[in-house]
């Protein structure tokens, strides 16, 4: 790795390899927070056909904020409770005046972690709910796929 750290080895190969990166740091710290690299042919794909695309983000989603939470209240069954009840509902809720009193609900809920609805407010729903929550998503073009099974399926295979 020639005196480099992991991240940096991952963006060095990926230049090599032509691929391109886009990543982002947390807005308290210097520690990469969101990374995607994609090859060049890819993105001439996505360019080429926008409408379609089979993406996973909910899952490390709720990993972000299921460690986020678990480093705030120091137990990780509390945050499994969370993202299994409160944060499924209101992600996977269709209907706009039921996501809004689930969101109501979970803030009075949390209201005695104020830090942890800033995080999830600030850097997960506020900015992003329109890409991942269902009462947005539903409303997309999706030629009824709805899953990313397939998607998940063949993600072994690319795992090294």
């Amino acid at each position: 790795m020639q005196g480099r750290n992991t991240v940096e080895e991952v963006l060095c190969l990926s230049a090599r390899w032509g691929y391109t990166v886009f990543y982002k740091n947390g807005e308290d710290n210097n520690v990469l927070s969101d990374i995607v690299v994609a090859h060049s042919t890819s993105i001439a794909v996505i360019r080429t056909w926008p409408y379609i695309l089979i993406m996973d983000t909910t899952r490390h989603i709720d990993q972000n904020v299921f460690a986020k939470l678990t480093q705030m209240v120091k137990d990780e069954e509390v945050a499994t409770q969370f993202i299994n009840s409160s944060w499924h509902k209101l992600i996977n809720e269709i209907d706009k005046a039921e996501y809004r009193r689930k969101l109501d609900v979970l803030k009075m809920k949390w209201q005695i972690r104020p830090e942890f609805l800033h995080y999830l407010f600030n850097t997960r729903l506020n900015p992003l709910a329109h890409k991942f929550c269902r009462v947005w998503t539903s409303e997309v073009l999706h030629f009824g796929v709805e899953t990313t099974n397939r998607a998940e399926s063949e993600q072994p295979v690319l795992k090294l």
